[in-house]
């Protein structure tokens, strides 16, 4: 016999021995089929026909208006949440004139080199470049009609955001109130755009009819005035002949139609702009990959604690010209960057949202970009499922629904038609970028714990992978660090059959790091790594930072990947980073390269299946889908995996626990109504031991049910889960 053969025949023997004899349910349903769309409007008007039954984006004005009536209102169900993400003008910061790149300073922290904001002296070209590229900045916020794109692009579905803070959803990290103090909200106001212009040197010099050329305005006794007298011309044309480039995003109509108003407003103005109206595949190579642009579209899905404030805008996460970094607009403050890190760093939540604050004082301040909106959003599901949850900031289309959800209809028909409104770019858990590759990996690959549903407080967690956490200190010299020690479950199966164990945690956050920027989309995650390992069902995490607060989220929100697939693959991964001069090496980059999504599982294939989840890719995670297949621009299937360590029951009665304990539905039917304020009632007053005591109703876990508890039913009577 070959030896290949004798080899494999063992791999397979150890995986079957591993396959547990009595397989937890999993999903409810069997299969999830994913429609794909080149925009939300396609999407929308098949979930009006049936062929998609859960939405993936914010419906539009024109689609809620036609659903709340017949005959859509009694076939779809439709729930409304605050979004947790925003959408913004992106600005180059490192390029004239919406940014200035001189001089430029070398960041050991990363590697590159990078021009740090300052425009404090007058007498210094650099500096007072600075302050002009600021100004213009600040001209294009006042261009910005905000309130035009809420009434008639959003038609009222969004709230206008002044900061990179989503409003209202974390309104509890915003103050726009000191900011309109301050001066630093920027209302629609085209006469002060055109004399912030006038006043740092863009004007039309030559009388051409165009504001092309740039003269210094200083060096003056007061920055600004242009009373030097000297004419100096320096083009806005030096990147592009037709102007500024400004790269639109088409496949989304709302950003669409808002950059091609604030191109109008800047032509109105005589601002020479280049419109490069194209697919967001474009948009990201030339965006974040080649930072070649002044002016793009963009959109953060981002998370409820703000420490994006940090991992996004900090300047140690610009890293051009390496494509891609978050940071790709290149802001680089070094106020900011104290600030953002002490956000990154808090002890405590006071001491987060101080800083979080000034975080948004300072990029407000130098308009680092432009807030747009956080959508009203809406999305929506077929009328005859039932078990679909609102997920607070993201919607229904979330893995708790998924793994819940069920049809009351049809019976037979055990598919989840999701759409999307974007194709996705891959299914790769290091590399992936895109919200939609995502949406599909988040259904593969798991975490150690979530935040809650309902609940998206510090500390608020579902736990996954993991059972618990602890977070203490450890010390080196006089310096005191965090450490997380997490317990890992025991009862976790890969799809494939392979035990799940603490080594796959431990090689999970190592490998990312030694993939490091560039190639870990998750690389913040674990870039203070100071060393992990196990010890039995425990893994200890050391951090090289004090991270008291949130900590344990760093490594308990990274997916992890089965050490048995990415290792065999990547046999030579220790070497990719040089601990002694901190660097990494250039073959870590063929990760980006590998499709794991496109090739065959090493044992269960169509020859070999797997004999209860049948065909496999290398897509191996221990997530409740099984990924199948993509094919471009039309499908994404996946299915139930039958050894998925929770049933369906246990999502069930978790769900409502975490509902109720948030909302108020005491009676566990997902629905705030009659029977809540009815058990409410009778139990009131009541406290453990007394006849009437129900601790259902005890919300606010106090152990009295009394005003708190009615309250609440009250506010949230009708909210659906």
């Amino acid at each position: 016999m070959d030896k290949k053969i004798i080899l494999l025949s063992a791999f397979v023997l150890t995986l079957l021995m591993a396959i547990p004899a009595v397989a937890a349910q999993g999903p409810r349903m069997d299969r999830v089929l994913i429609h794909v769309y080149a925009n939300p409007d396609m999407e929308f008007m098949d979930f009006e026909l049936g062929i998609v039954e859960i939405t993936d984006w914010p419906a539009t004005k024109y689609y809620l208006d036609r659903w709340v009536k017949e005959p859509y209102a009694s076939k779809l169900t439709l729930r409304s949440y605050y979004e947790i993400g925003m959408m913004q003008f992106d600005l180059n910061n490192q390029r004239w004139p919406t940014g200035w790149d001189e001089p430029l300073e070398y960041d050991d922290r990363t590697g590159t080199y990078k021009h740090y904001y300052n425009d404090t002296d007058p007498n210094n070209i650099n500096h007072r470049r600075d302050w002009c590229a600021k100004e213009f900045r600040k001209a294009l916020a006042y261009l910005t009609d905000k309130g035009k794109i809420v009434r008639e692009i959003l038609g009222g579905l969004g709230y206008a955001c002044e900061t990179f803070v989503p409003y209202p959803a974390l309104a509890a990290y915003t103050d726009y109130a000191d900011l309109e103090v301050k001066g630093l909200i920027y209302h629609y106001n085209p006469a002060t755009a055109e004399q912030i212009l006038d006043n740092a040197g863009f004007q039309d010099w030559d009388g051409d009819g165009s504001r092309d050329d740039w003269k210094d305005p200083g060096p003056d006794l007061t920055i600004g005035t242009g009373d030097d007298g000297d004419v100096e011309y320096d083009s806005l044309r030096q990147y592009d002949p037709a102007g500024l480039v400004f790269y639109i995003r088409m496949d989304d109509p709302n950003r669409r139609t808002a950059g091609e108003m604030l191109a109008s407003e800047m032509e109105n103005l005589d601002i020479p702009v280049k419109k490069v109206i194209t697919e967001r595949t474009v948009c990201f190579r030339q965006v974040m990959v080649f930072y070649d642009y002044h002016i793009y579209t963009g959109g953060w899905s981002l998370g409820a604690i703000p420490e994006w404030l940090h991992t996004i805008w900090n300047s140690e996460y610009y890293w051009a010209p390496m494509g891609w970094s978050s940071n790709y607009c290149g802001w680089c403050n070094k106020d900011y960057d104290s600030y953002s890190f002490k956000v990154f760093t808090a002890t405590s939540p006071e001491e987060l949202i101080q800083n979080s604050l000034k975080c948004q004082e300072i990029m407000a301040r130098y308009v680092g970009h432009i807030p747009l909106w956080a959508s009203a959003a809406v999305k929506g599901f077929k009328y005859s499922y039932t078990g679909v949850v609102a997920d607070v900031g993201y919607g229904v289309d979330n893995y708790y629904s998924f793994l819940n959800m069920r049809d009351t209809e049809t019976g037979a028909d055990t598919t989840i038609d999701y759409g999307f409104k974007s194709d996705i770019e891959g299914v790769h858990v290091i590399s992936s970028e895109w919200l939609w590759d995502w949406n599909v990996i988040g259904m593969i690959y798991e975490t150690l714990m979530g935040r809650q549903p309902y609940d998206k407080g510090i500390g608020s967690y579902y736990y996954w992978l993991a059972t618990d956490y602890t977070v203490g200190n450890w010390t080196a010299g006089d310096k005191t660090f965090t450490m997380i020690n997490f317990t890992i479950r025991d009862d976790v199966y890969w799809q494939d059959g392979v035990p799940f164990t603490a080594e796959d945690v431990v090689f999970s956050l190592k490998f990312t790091f030694h993939c490091g920027k560039g190639v870990a989309w998750n690389f913040a995650a674990v870039q203070y790594l100071n060393d992990t390992w196990a010890e039995g069902n425990k893994v200890v995490v050391k951090l090289n930072i004090y991270k008291p607060l949130t900590g344990q989220e760093d490594p308990g929100f990274l997916p992890i990947i089965p050490k048995h697939i990415w290792e065999a693959q990547f046999p030579d991964w220790e070497s990719w980073y040089n601990y002694e001069t901190g660097e990494w090496s250039d073959e870590r980059m063929a990760v980006r390269d590998w499709h794991p999504w496109e090739e065959p599982h090493p044992v269960y294939n169509e020859t070999n299946p797997h004999p209860q989840n049948g065909v496999l890719t290398k897509a191996i995670g221990t997530g409740a889908w099984i990924f199948d297949e993509h094919v471009e621009g039309e499908t994404i299937t996946l299915h139930a995996n039958r050894l998925y360590y929770f049933t369906a029951d246990q999502i069930d009665s978790d769900i409502k626990y975490l509902f109720w304990s948030g909302k108020g539905d005491a009676s566990g039917n997902m629905v705030i109504d009659g029977p809540d304020l009815a058990k409410v009632h009778a139990a009131w007053d009541s406290k453990p031991g007394d006849p009437n005591w129900d601790e259902t109703c005890d919300f606010n876990q106090n152990e009295h049910v009394e005003e708190l508890d009615h309250l609440l039913v009250s506010k949230n009577y009708g909210l659906p889960g």
